[in-house]
């Protein structure tokens, strides 16, 4: 009876982890980039899987921040900017590392991010990953419906 009993236990605490395990969360697809302290979108993204939780982006369309003259971004189309984002096998709420190359910095510096999912992987931050106090700026992805 006893052993019956620590069974179900076992069986009923470890039905949540099961369910989380079988949640996998794929972030192919379209993406919107926005500034966290400004709001304004910066670029429209198509995000591939690479390998299995390994994942790619390149701009499909980018925007002029408001107030700012209007250029020619029409060359960023098809720039790669996201690279090896990997997402945790363990969590796929939670992305482990990766690098945005940044095409408007005329050296298109490289930075290493990391990220998590939110709101049933509809939405994603990303954030430089050498910045130990998180006080850097932090970029929000908005899945395209």
């Amino acid at each position: 009876m006893r052993l019956k009993r620590i069974l179900s236990i076992i069986f009923i605490t470890s039905i949540p982890s099961l369910i989380f395990a079988a949640d996998t969360i794929n972030i192919t697809g379209e993406w919107d980039s926005m500034d966290e302290k400004t709001g304004y979108k910066m670029v429209h993204v198509k995000i591939t899987e690479s390998a299995p939780n390994l994942y790619q982006g390149y701009i499909i369309q980018a925007f002029n921040p408001p107030n700012h003259p209007n250029q020619d971004l029409s060359a960023l189309k098809g720039f790669y900017l996201l690279h090896d984002l990997k997402q945790d096998p363990n969590d796929p709420y939670k992305l482990i590392s990766g690098y945005i190359i940044n095409p408007f910095v005329k050296k298109s510096k490289k930075v290493s991010i990391h990220g998590k999912l939110i709101k049933y992987g509809n939405t994603m931050i990303l954030r430089n990953s050498s910045d130990p106090d998180q006080s850097s700026r932090s970029v929000t992805w908005v899945r395209k419906k």
